[in-house]
């Protein structure tokens, strides 16, 4: 009797777990997520037993940063077959987009993404990016720029002269110190335009398609702007 009652438990939690375990429909399914810079889109591969094979087939994410990130988050979506946040990426724009893509191919396929650990990733708190702090003297604007992704600084302040529009005053916080003062002294004095042309998109291999330089170059552009009423156009590198 002892052993017929383990057998019927066991057949019992085993139809309990497959009951809430996640169903697949073989097939590949297209799903699309928004990244930094535009539409991330994928195929996802299934056979009845899970995920296969997940293909990036348009994105416009910078070039090899992503594509490390997104290959280290397949390699961890089909070890694991998990869409847990936690276990398959860092909280970046491009890893959320991609993450989101895969889910939303997934979910065309009829599968509970839930049952697969995963959470819409929660939306970036809306900041104010620039504002004026104030002008010390006539003739001069003074800006702080609220600094975006996964850079190492945090803020940037400068002051902008209106007359020939230079820049004077640039503070990089929370960034690496000496590439911060390196910052402000090659742009002090110079013109705005010149700064925002050199700076605009050099990237850092850990900040997810930007860098520090390349958020002055967009502070700068956005003080601009502001004062002029149109942003300059950015030469390809």
């Amino acid at each position: 009797m002892k052993k017929s009652a383990y057998i019927i438990f066991a057949l019992a939690l085993c139809l309990c777990v497959s009951a809430y375990a996640a169903t697949f429909t073989p097939g590949t399914y297209e799903g699309t997520g928004d990244g930094r810079n535009g539409d991330i889109k994928v195929s996802v591969t299934l056979d009845d037993k899970g995920i296969t094979d997940i293909q990036v087939t348009a994105s416009e994410e910078t070039e090899g940063f992503a594509e490390k990130a997104f290959d280290g988050m397949k390699a961890a979506i089909l070890d694991g077959q998990t869409l847990k946040a936690d276990a398959v990426a860092g909280a970046t724009l491009s890893s959320n987009g991609y993450l989101v893509a895969v889910a939303n191919a997934l979910e065309a396929a009829g599968t509970d993404t839930k049952e697969l650990g995963y959470v819409p990733p929660a939306l970036p708190e809306p900041v104010e990016q620039i504002k004026e702090t104030g002008a010390n003297k006539e003739g001069y604007r003074n800006f702080e720029y609220i600094t975006q992704g996964n850079t190492c600084s945090t803020k940037i302040t400068f002051v902008v002269k209106t007359d020939d529009m230079s820049v004077t005053d640039l503070v990089v916080y929370d960034g690496c110190d000496g590439n911060a003062r390196g910052f402000s002294a090659l742009a002090d004095a110079q013109p705005l335009d010149d700064i925002v042309q050199k700076f605009a998109g050099i990237m850092c291999h850990a900040s997810d398609g930007s860098s520090c330089p390349d958020q002055v170059s967009k502070a700068l552009n956005e003080a601009r702007f502001i004062i002029k009423g149109e942003r300059l156009e950015i030469a390809a590198n």
